[in-house]
């Protein structure tokens, strides 16, 4: 940060960047540099940063899936139940059964003259 501020270091809130700065620090090593004095310069908060970051070991986001895979093996047995009915279903009725019902009434016989 303060590369990027370049000559106008000197003038800038030094309080400021301080905030700044330990806002862009990871939880666990604010917290350690928390305890530092209030009058700390930059240079060895970020020395001291470095060091924090050194020895914590990183951290693990561990993610359970058995309960999902468990679902998601249910819903597939579900469904090869499912394919297996419509599968019978279908074997078993008859092609005749489908006959299609007309909208319009039979004709009727009529006599011809």
């Amino acid at each position: 940060m303060q590369q990027l501020l370049g000559g106008k270091v000197a003038t800038f809130d030094q309080s400021l960047l301080r905030q700044l700065f330990l806002q862009r620090l990871p939880p666990n090593v604010r917290m350690v540099l928390a305890s530092s004095k209030d009058d700390e310069d930059l240079e060895s908060l970020a020395f001291l940063a470095d060091k924090v970051v050194e020895v914590a070991s990183p951290a693990v986001n561990a993610v359970q899936t058995t309960e999902l895979s468990t679902e998601v093996e249910q819903v597939h047995s579900d469904i090869a139940t499912l394919k297996k009915l419509v599968t019978s279903l279908t074997d078993t009725r008859h092609p005749c059964s489908f006959r299609r019902r007309t909208s319009s009434p039979a004709p009727t016989d009529r006599p011809t003259t």
